[in-house]
């Protein structure tokens, strides 16, 4: 087994090396420390732990880790004993070259470099102004960083490959190639080209060069490099050339920047044409919100006549259905002399409901909680899919509740008639009643029908129980479950609706008694 760590300062093009080796056949590291670590997770939390500042030119300096630090090393080891050849890349590895040499001996490198052209192009390419001393400090940062490089490989030729990132692009196969026979490890050679960051602008690199050029010991670094490196990369594009490409690019951004300047005054034209129609048009929208004001409150006094009738009507139409009801007791009992009429009492509503005051009421056109419930529509909300919906109410207070479950359409009349209500899992014993009462001479028979001959309901239907709540700490929430025989699609008569339906709820009402 050989482990290969891979790194170089932070420009240098180091993925790449590591993009070569796994497509090669180099195995990626595992994690370990049950999936809470990876070896370039582990690398930066040492780092972290040690302070170590990417940014200041020292950080290239080697460092010992604590003993913590050893133990989950090994952890690492142990995660990926069953991988014949694996390894990791990061830049982070290089204050630690000599903890990963020290802690096994079939530790390899892979020590990847760039020109310092290529570092500080990729600098001056970043978006944002440039502090003062941002160039010098890049320079000192490569310098650290390449100097380190090339002492740890003098002391370990037999353990390391220096390669420079142009070969890595330029020729692949020769790296693996390097790898494969120097460090023993069994790799594709294969020859395809790398996927490479973006490289720097022409202008960016031009600039560079010419300030490496007043820097004669950051080139004389570069030289001793290109010199010891196995695979060192000599670029065959001279300065001039260089100079004429740089010279290109800044032609071409400079025709893109009086194009887009054109297009600017273009633009100013258009937008000063478009001000002198908006305010033309402010013009007419103040005329307009006058109207409309004038409107609104015709409107609102409107509005308030027609609620005005509509409270009007609902006590109409309340009283109406009072008198409806009492008609109908009183003809039945004409109809037979042995019944007795039951007087409604004050307390009733429009189907016989309760008129005390409901403490919870929950509309299903509305968003709940709930599971098993379809979304909502216009006069409420399908149960389904499954035989089994669920809706969650606030807990109240320990007493007797009536529940109230509005129904205004079924699938199938037995899907209705078959229905079990449980509360918090207690079986509730309900009623059913219709809230359409019909009407006529012949009413009593109609609701006869649906009371005792389970016919089909006339919707909408009351569903209603009482429920005892108890003191229960535990439980924070009502859980009121609605079971059905079966649920039923309207696709299985011919619609184009394919969903499981049982019964349509409008509304659910939990009333103290």
């Amino acid at each position: 087994m050989s482990i290969v760590v891979t790194c170089g300062d932070e420009n240098s093009g180091y993925a790449l090396a590591q993009q070569a080796l796994t497509r090669a056949g180099l195995a990626e590291a595992m994690p370990f420390s049950d999936g809470q670590f990876s070896p370039p997770e582990l690398t930066r939390r040492i780092c972290q732990a040690h302070e170590v500042n990417t940014s200041a030119p020292g950080y290239a300096g080697q460092i010992t880790p604590a003993q913590i630090w050893q133990a989950l090393s090994v952890d690492m080891t142990v995660a990926n004993l069953d991988q014949a050849d694996w390894g990791w890349a990061h830049h982070l590895n290089l204050p630690l070259l000599e903890h990963w040499r020290n802690f096994d001996s079939r530790t390899k490198f892979v020590l990847v470099y760039s020109s310092p052209e290529q570092a500080l192009a990729r600098l001056l390419d970043k978006d944002g102004p440039l502090a003062d001393d941002s160039v010098d400090a890049a320079l000192a940062n490569w310098a650290a960083c390449n100097k380190e490089l090339l002492r740890f490989f003098s002391q370990n030729v037999d353990r390391c490959i220096m390669v420079n990132k142009g070969k890595l692009v330029d020729s692949p196969v020769s790296f693996l190639t390097k790898c494969k026979y120097r460090f023993g490890i069994e790799l594709a050679l294969i020859d395809e080209p790398l996927a490479e960051m973006s490289a720097p602008s022409a202008v960016a690199l031009w600039s560079a060069s010419q300030l490496v050029t007043k820097t004669p010991e950051i080139q004389a670094l570069f030289q001793e490099m290109q010199s010891a490196a196995d695979l060192p990369y000599r670029e065959n594009v001279g300065r001039s050339h260089m100079r004429d490409q740089a010279l290109t690019e800044y032609r071409g951004l400079r025709d893109q920047v009086r194009e887009l300047e054109g297009k600017l005054q273009a633009s100013n034209r258009q937008i000063f044409s478009l001000k002198a129609l908006q305010n033309a048009s402010n013009a007419t929208k103040t005329v307009v919100q006058r109207s409309l004001e004038a409107e609104k409150q015709t409107t609102a006094s409107l509005r308030l006549s027609l609620s005005k009738s509509e409270e009007e009507n609902q006590l109409l139409l309340a009283q109406l259905h009072s008198v409806q009801d009492d008609l109908e007791r009183y003809f039945v009992k004409c109809q037979d002399p042995q019944a007795s009429v039951g007087g409604a009492g004050v307390g009733q509503s429009y189907g016989g409901v309760p008129a005390a005051t409901s403490l919870i009421v929950i509309d299903m056109r509305e968003s709940i909680d709930g599971k098993n419930w379809y979304d909502a529509e216009q006069d409420g909300r399908w149960a389904g899919a499954g035989v089994s919906s669920i809706l969650r109410l606030p807990r109240l207070s320990p007493a007797c509740y009536e529940l109230q479950i509005e129904v205004v359409d079924a699938i199938a009349p037995d899907i209705l008639n078959g229905m079990q209500l449980s509360v918090d899992g207690a079986p509730v014993a309900v009623e059913m009643k219709s809230l359409n009462s019909p009407t006529g001479p012949l009413s009593f028979l109609k609701r006869a029908q649906v009371t005792h001959y389970r016919r089909v309901p006339l919707f909408p239907v009351l569903v209603s129980g009482q429920i005892r709540i108890e003191p229960d700490a535990k439980r924070r929430r009502l859980e009121v479950e609605m079971r059905f025989p079966r649920s039923l699609s309207p696709a299985s008569r011919g619609s184009a609706d394919v969903r499981d339906l049982t019964i349509r709820v409008r509304q659910v009402r939990l009333t103290r008694l």
